[in-house]
């Protein structure tokens, strides 16, 4: 564990309700231990000038698919290192590793990496589980999804995706398909969120899911029906 203590000064620290220039944010043992006046400081605090940096809070992004030439459908160290560091520099300390749809094979490897990186600790953002654009979204909302990959929730498939379930933490798909309602049902059981995305759901369909466990939608108004 790191147990040295610094203080980050002159920089614009973010707060609740105000973004203030006259203060220092305290660190101790990797984690924020105050927020004080830099004429407050002890001798025994490190200072880091930050010239005048915004200070926030790190950022937790659910949906991000890669960064700089790579995706998470990569399962490989330089892709996830790149997309981790990437993200690092730009603010955001952990994401959800997020799946473009693919042949389920495929989608099991990307898991099992997701899985084994997850168990170590590395330089960049903190990968904290995968956000899965299932197979099962409707063809007519496919986006840039690749068609070949697109399945219906009903056709005994699933269950295969579920054995990751340790690792799977959003899960998207189309309400209105048949079988969707027992797979929301299903995933909300697993502690999976479902999300409805690249779907043609009316509202019937999204309440109806609601009922049996639909928690989020993914990217609404892109790749989705405009009446929902």
């Amino acid at each position: 564990m790191n147990t040295s203590r610094f203080a980050l000064t002159n920089c614009r620290l973010v707060l609740p309700d105000t973004v203030t220039q006259d203060k220092s944010i305290v660190i101790e043992c990797g984690k924020i231990a105050g927020i004080t006046d830099e004429g407050a400081l002890g001798s025994d605090v490190e200072k880091i000038d930050v010239g005048g940096r915004i200070v926030t809070p790190g950022l937790i992004d659910i949906h991000t698919h890669g960064a700089v030439g790579h995706t998470f459908n990569d399962p490989t160290a330089e892709a996830f290192d790149a997309i981790t560091r990437e993200n690092a520099r730009r603010g955001v300390t952990s994401l959800l590793a997020t799946l473009a749809t693919a042949p389920i094979p495929d989608l099991a490897r990307c898991f099992d990496f997701c899985r084994a990186w997850m168990k170590k600790s590395h330089a960049g953002a903190q990968i904290l589980g995968a956000h899965l654009e299932s197979p099962y979204i409707n063809p007519a909302q496919k986006g840039a999804l690749d068609p070949a990959n697109i399945r219906l929730p009903n056709d005994g498939s699933v269950d295969a995706i579920l054995e990751h379930r340790d690792v799977l933490k959003i899960f998207v798909l189309a309400p209105e398909l048949p079988g969707a309602l027992d797979l929301v049902a299903k995933l909300a059981r697993a502690g999976i969120i479902p999300a409805a995305g690249h779907s043609s759901a009316k509202d019937e369909h999204i309440l109806a899911a609601m009922r049996v466990g639909l928690r989020h939608v993914t990217h609404i108004w892109s790749a989705m029906s405009s009446v929902v």
